[in-house]
């Protein structure tokens, strides 16, 4: 997927903004505070109808402003055009647009325009909270894979009427055991599925994780992924209808995918303990990087890569390898956002834009 052109209209720092966008790398420079993460804020919200940190949409309406409008005007990997338009209003909310037709579910749009983003807040959210490890796991499988996402929303809500109905149970003494087994037989079968993806895609992360690290850091030391579930595939309804009791006293399901954990490895320890913080900085974008590979690799359309500020706090021989890494990759659009014009090598740059 290849996006030449953005419009904004009254989005964060931005009341118009129009800029023409190449393929390869597409370096955003400017001062601290101009708008260039604003730029990769509604790229994302192109891709995936949503800011990329779980914040009220209203947030991104520019001050005294009651609206903002988001257009992308993309070209497919076989040259179709796809004009996208994103449009929020205090008031009427969010409408999301494909070549002027209205959606009616926003996951219908998801995994047209594949994205993976990098920015600086990755380190914070992804090496001390497990919930987070998950929504990024999600998040690319999502974009994959249509009956991933479909499994995966079917069992949000069968979860939270289970813990309704556990809840119910724990404060009346009602006995909802027939409601329960119906949910049961349900979310089964859809927590074994979900299992399946996940570890599939945490299998192929691994295989190309620790080339990506080295390459990008020179540091020839083992990292890896931990993906441990307290489901057992083969025992799973019985894990579950043994386990009813206590779920009623704690008034929520303790067994299911809800709970995965997502262990961070580095040397074989959890990266939280271990590593310095320019290592983790490495480590969480060599796992984006393989994530942005497995889903070019994965999907009939390559993934449009963002990375906010992605320089900062690298030296000179990192920030190089970590470019002649993106371009080894078969890209087909990267948009960079930096402060100093002088980091890299303009040769490497397709299209360099000045705010």
């Amino acid at each position: 997927m290849l996006l030449k052109r953005l419009e904004l209209t009254n989005f964060k720092i931005h009341n118009y903004l129009e800029l023409e966008f190449s393929e390869g790398v597409n370096y955003i420079v400017g001062d601290n505070g101009v708008g260039k993460t604003s730029i990769l804020d509604s790229i994302f919200y192109l891709g995936l109808t949503r800011n990329p940190y779980n914040i009220p949409d209203s947030k991104f309406v520019q001050f005294d402003k009651d609206f903002f409008l988001i257009k992308g005007f993309f070209y497919s990997d076989n040259d179709s055009p796809e004009n996208i338009e994103i449009q929020y209003h205090n008031i009427n909310g969010k409408k999301v647009c494909r070549n002027e037709k209205l959606y009616k579910r926003f996951s219908s749009h998801l995994g047209l325009i594949p994205i993976v983003f990098i920015c600086p807040s990755d380190i914070y959210e992804l090496v001390y909270s497990q919930e987070n490890r998950r929504k990024l796991i999600d998040q690319i499988l999502s974009q994959q894979n249509s009956n991933y996402l479909n499994a995966l929303q079917n069992y949000q809500k069968l979860l939270q009427q289970r813990n309704h109905l556990l809840k119910q149970q724990s404060l009346f003494g009602k006995d909802f055991s027939n409601m329960l087994n119906a949910i049961d037989i349900n979310i089964i079968p859809l927590n074994e599925q979900i299992y399946k993806y996940r570890t599939s895609l945490i299998n192929d992360i691994n295989r190309s994780i620790n080339d990506i690290f080295y390459s990008i850091s020179n540091i020839n030391i083992p990292i890896s992924i931990n993906y441990e579930s307290n489901i057992d595939p083969s025992n799973l309804e019985n894990i579950i209808y043994d386990n009813r009791g206590n779920d009623i006293r704690l008034t929520h399901t303790t067994i299911g995918i809800h709970r995965d954990k997502l262990y961070f490895l580095f040397n074989n320890d959890d990266i939280s303990q271990i590593a310095s913080q320019g290592q983790q900085k490495l480590f969480i974008i060599a796992l984006k990087l393989s994530m942005y590979q497995w889903l070019s690799n994965h999907y009939n359309e390559h993934a449009i890569l963002l990375l906010d500020d992605i320089f900062d706090k690298l030296d000179q021989y990192r920030t190089h390898k970590l470019l002649d890494q993106l371009l080894n990759f078969n890209l087909t659009q990267i948009f960079i956002t930096d402060t100093d014009m002088e980091r890299i090598n303009k040769d490497k740059i397709n299209n360099i834009l000045v705010l």
